[in-house]
């Protein structure tokens, strides 16, 4: 009952002290609401993420009990609840990697209804439903032509359901009709009531209405009734390839389509995802899939030890700043305090008034933080949705994760309130009655355990990222060295205290006054710092990965050049002329290709008798796969550190290279060569001297030339040796690739050499250079110009293909910018929040400055500075404490993968990868220039000038 009435009291008077003091309490609030909010916005918009599984089966199938797919042309074994996980019957034995745990039901399936209508069959009063489609459809934009997905689908089918939603105008109902997603109508320019037409099909389509696919919102698509025949007709042209065609197999039954329907389809090879068997799945010792011992069973991980790490550092920078609110409040309320102490009070009840009051003050945080979360999450609904390019499930809350945020406020408003309650209560009654704080002197033991802490957490993490690789010792060890620098942040305040003899009047007065109440500026400069310093470890992240892809990146042609390319010689002429119409053309050059019968061999479905020149290479060039295999992994048994290139170089295989073709010799002029910004004389001199140059020195034989001799692709793959007389050797000269990793081809050889030796050139491609990057108009009119100048079939042929070169793109900066932003606003607050509170803290010497003539702006300069130089001192040490981390996450990075490339069969000298550790300073500079003068000049403007005449306390 005492412990009841204690505290009962010291809520009365928590509650009281918090109204008497409105702006410390609102502070207060503001703090601890800040992350509540976030976290209740978090968690909302997480949970509806979340699709539950008739909401996933929805979107997949529409309102279908089933959709089938074909898997193998032998019995299978399928996970229930994930049918993209399976493999066959006859490898369950064995250690055969699953076959489909990457199956693409759309892209994988043949157009084989009759298969499909046998297996409906199986199941009681099915019928069958089929989608067909046709990837990259090349339809009309107001611009030109886009490559788009193309589907025949009835959008008022009842099946449709929740994987389509019509979001303006009508569904199609008419053959000429269609309907498009918002995606390819924005991209395109286009709106309901204009009229498309698709490339290789007759008449035109007029769109009646736009939806989106609830699941993939980014996807471009164009839907017309089953029945218009545009797959049909893409899928008859001469060259269309079979791949880009796909068909969807939806079922509707009378009785749900159980888990012994579905293995039965599978023992015919076909893959059933069932409505019925996903919303209640068979127990898993009843799936054949898992006895075999396939599956993922679940477990943990470090997702959770991670959130643990978030939420610790939040707690931590909500205490930092809240903290020395309530050491003011308690210096403002010590006369009260003292007066509790006189009338018999002990530290127990001072304590209790003061933890009140945190408790008091975070649970109205927590219910704000609750509610403001509720209305961010609703209203940055739409924007999280296109974000994530799907949208998301019903609002879902979790009442009980909303109680631990609400739990998490009130804790957080008592770890706050703890230190400066343990003070309060040691402080002598006679002290808290007369005012006098006497003389408090700051201990060594924390400094110098912080700094070994410091020492110990950086040592952790460049030690765990050389020779541990493994994130979490890193992300351990930062978050030990951030603790330890946070406990060292009094003396470093001190240590910046010495820099203000060399200032005016009013900034010694801000650095004294800094240094002279470090519990109030050590929390918010720790604060900052803490913020700052995981901004600029996440920026030098993401700065280095973006310097490194950008150096791993390897274009085909110079940024902003095209490569149209073509099966068919008689197409070039006219794309050459369609690509001067359309682009900024300053120079193009043409690639030949070598070929017997006049005709090229198409590169996806050349027949056997197609006749090439292939390289003869030197017998020491000559990779033996088998023996290289059994050899090298003996060899590293013996040796880890042994690579490809070290073992046998002629094994080593290097996949990342890009020509603008893929012949394995081309024909080409000194022209492609500057066409490509490619410097290299003696590749240029070779050329004008009709000799051969290569990029691959290991097929230049002892001699120096190039051997090169015809044969069929039968030929080639009975690795069959020509005759000699039919071997042709030229002089050749090893090329360099250009600056940004290309090179022109394989194997260049002259139309001269060519013609002499007993070969026809017919012209491959054209190579076109830009005085800058084409725009997605120009594009679009290339394409369109492509399709209607140069009499090619429809856009169910390959036989010509556009490559615009856009270099190397990423969305760092915007990363890095938001990064910036988010210090920024940090460093605003706690710095905002320590001037207030400092203001608040010597009311009274401000008012002797004005009593002893100060001018007005001397207060509002002062306010300014304070800020300022709070800001100053944490963007500079967070800066400084930042890049530590963020090196050691690039270390641990770069080990794991020159792990990876050591281990890969195909690793060589060129591939091994290099450690990129790129400083972001243009976050840096923001950072330590920018927002220390804009958080001096918001405090200084929303400082007054004249303040109220106050007693000046006896």
């Amino acid at each position: 009952m005492e412990f009841l009435n204690t505290w009962r009291l010291a809520l009365r008077i928590a509650r009281r002290d918090a109204l008497r003091a409105k702006g410390r309490s609102i502070l207060v609030i503001a703090m601890i609401a800040l992350p509540i909010i976030g976290v209740t916005a978090i968690d909302i918009s997480f949970r509806s993420s979340q699709l539950t599984t008739e909401e996933q089966i929805d979107r997949a199938m529409g309102a279908a009990d089933a959709h089938m797919f074909p898997g193998a042309p032998v019995p299978l074994l399928q996970d229930p609840e994930d049918p993209t996980q399976w493999t066959t019957a006859d490898e369950a034995d064995g250690e055969t990697a699953e076959s489909g745990t990457d199956a693409d039901p759309e892209a994988e399936q043949p157009n084989d209804e009759q298969a499909a209508r046998d297996i409906a069959a199986l199941f009681p009063g099915a019928e069958l439903v089929v989608e067909h489609g046709w990837y990259g459809a090349e339809v009309t934009t107001a611009g030109g032509l886009a490559a788009i997905h193309l589907r025949e689908w009835d959008l008022d089918d009842p099946l449709t359901g929740g994987s389509a939603t019509l979001r303006e105008g009508r569904a199609p109902r008419e053959q000429h009709e269609a309907a498009a997603t918002t995606a390819f109508l924005e991209v395109a320019g286009l709106a309901v009531g204009d009229t498309v037409a698709v490339r290789g099909f007759d008449g035109e389509f007029t769109l009646t209405g736009s939806y989106e696919l609830p699941g993939d919102l980014d996807t471009e698509q164009l839907t017309v009734l089953p029945g218009t025949g545009v797959v049909d007709t893409l899928a008859a042209e001469p060259g269309a390839e079979e791949y880009l065609s796909y068909a969807r197999y939806f079922v509707t039954s009378d009785t749900p389509v159980d888990w012994d329907a579905v293995q039965k389809a599978n023992e015919r090879g076909w893959i059933v995802d069932s409505r019925a068997v996903r919303l209640d799945p068979p127990p898993r010792d009843e799936v054949p899939y898992f006895a075999a011992g396939h599956g993922w069973s679940g477990g943990g991980g470090s997702a959770p030890l991670g959130v643990v790490l978030v939420l610790a550092l939040v707690i931590l920078e909500i205490c930092l700043l809240a903290g020395p609110a309530f050491a003011v409040g308690a210096r403002r309320s010590r006369r009260m305090l003292g007066l509790m102490g006189a009338n018999g009070a002990d530290r127990r009840h001072v304590r209790a008034v003061m933890l009140a009051g945190g408790a008091l003050l975070g649970l109205a945080a927590a219910v704000i933080g609750l509610l403001l979360g509720f209305a961010a999450a609703l209203l940055a609904w739409n924007w999280l949705e296109e974000s994530a390019g799907s949208r998301f499930g019903d609002l879902t809350v979790n009442p009980l994760e909303l109680l631990a945020i609400c739990a998490l406020g009130v804790g957080t408003g008592l770890l706050a309130a703890l230190l400066p309650a343990l003070a309060a209560s040691r402080s002598p009654i006679l002290e808290s009655l007369t005012g006098r704080r006497g003389v408090r002197r700051t201990g060594r033991e924390l400094p110098i355990a912080g700094g070994l802490f410091f020492v110990l957490g950086t040592a952790v993490a460049v030690l765990g990222a050389l020779f541990v690789s493994n994130a979490m010792v890193v992300v351990a060890g930062v978050v030990v060295a951030q603790l330890g620098l946070v406990a060292t942040t009094p003396v470093l305040v001190g240590l910046f205290g010495r820099v203000g003899r060399f200032l005016p009047l009013s900034g010694r007065l801000a650095v004294r006054d800094a240094v002279r109440n470090r519990s109030r500026t050590a929390p918010a400069v720790a604060a900052v710092l803490a913020a700052v310093s995981g901004a600029v470890a996440v920026a030098t992240v993401v700065a280095s990965t973006n310097a490194e892809n950008a150096a791993a990146y390897r274009a085909t042609v110079p940024s902003g050049g095209v490569v149209i390319s073509s099966d068919r010689p008689g197409d070039l002429p006219a794309a050459t002329e369609s690509a001067l119409r359309t682009l900024p053309v300053t120079e193009l050059a043409t690639i030949g290709r070598l070929a017997d019968t006049g005709e090229l061999c198409h590169l996806l479905n050349a027949p056997a008798e197609c006749a090439e020149p292939v390289v003869q290479l030197p017998a020491a060039a000559v990779c033996d796969r088998e023996a290289f295999e059994t050899g090298f992994d003996a060899a590293r048994a013996e040796d880890p550190e042994l690579t490809v290139a070290e073992y046998d170089p002629a094994c080593v295989e290097d996949w990342w290279v890009k020509t603008p073709t893929w012949s394995p010799v081309s024909v080409a002029g000194p022209e492609l060569l500057r066409v490509m910004e490619i410097d290299d004389p003696d590749a240029a001199a070779a050329l004008e001297r009709d000799e051969a140059v290569v990029y691959d020195e290991r097929q230049v034989h002892e001699d120096g030339t190039l051997r090169l001799a015809p044969l069929t692709r039968e030929e080639q793959d009975r690795e069959q040796e020509p005759r000699p007389e039919d071997v042709a050797a030229l002089p050749a000269t090893v090329g360099k690739e250009a600056d940004y990793g290309a090179r022109p081809g394989e194997v260049l050889v002259t139309a001269a050499w060519a013609e002499a030796n007993g070969y026809r050139v017919v012209d491959e491609a054209v190579v076109v250079a830009t005085d800058r990057d084409p725009t997605d108009a120009e594009v679009q009119a290339l394409r369109e110009a492509l399709s209607s100048g140069d009499g090619s079939p429809g856009s169910g042929s390959t036989a010509l293909t556009l490559h615009v070169e856009e270099g190397h793109t990423s969305d760092s900066q915007l990363v890095l910018l938001i990064l910036g932003l988010f210090a920024t606003v940090v460093t605003l607050g706690a710095a905002g929040i320590a001037t207030g509170l400092a203001q608040a803290d010597s009311e009274a010497d401000l008012a002797t400055l004005s009593a002893v003539g100060a001018p007005p702006r001397v207060r509002r300069t002062l306010s300014g500075l304070q800020c300022g130089v709070i800001a100053l001192m944490g963007v500079v040490l967070g800066s400084l404490a930042g890049l530590v981390p963020g090196a050691a996450i690039r270390l641990a990075g770069h080990q794991e993968m020159h792990e990876l490339w050591r281990t890969d069969w195909y690793g060589g000298p060129e591939t091994e990868p290099q450690l990129f550790l790129e400083i972001p300073w243009g976050t840096i500079l923001q950072l330590v220039f920018v927002v220390p003068l804009l958080a001096a000049v918001v405090a200084a403007l929303m400082t007054r000038s004249t303040p109220a005449v106050n007693r000046r306390e006896q």
